[in-house]
């Protein structure tokens, strides 16, 4: 039995669909979800990283076959001057490797 470090998305149920995000690898359409032929060509990580990611994400469902979301989530980008991490003045203590 072999491995793979991916996030595969297939059907719920016994019909059509199989994308696939290698996280050393690409991103790739292999199946659409509505039965038609897929014309996504696997794509690097590079080009999700350099492209806007909403714009990114929409193609890459319309290529999958899968309905939009009627909303999405709001998010905050690394230049909205928010750090995932906490202050030094939070006096928070990370654990130690070991």
């Amino acid at each position: 039995m072999a491995l793979s470090d991916c996030l595969w998305l297939l059907p719920i149920t016994d019909g059509q669909g199989d994308v696939r995000l290698k996280r050393n690898g690409t991103i790739q359409v292999l199946q659409r979800f509505d039965g038609r032929e897929s014309q996504w060509p696997p794509t690097d990580w590079d080009t999700y990283f350099r492209a806007d990611p909403r714009n990114f994400l929409q193609l890459l469902e319309a290529e999958a076959g899968l309905p939009a979301p009627m909303t999405v989530p709001s998010s905050l980008t690394a230049t909205d001057g928010v750090s995932p991490l906490p202050s030094r003045s939070q006096n928070r203590t990370w654990p130690r490797a070991g």
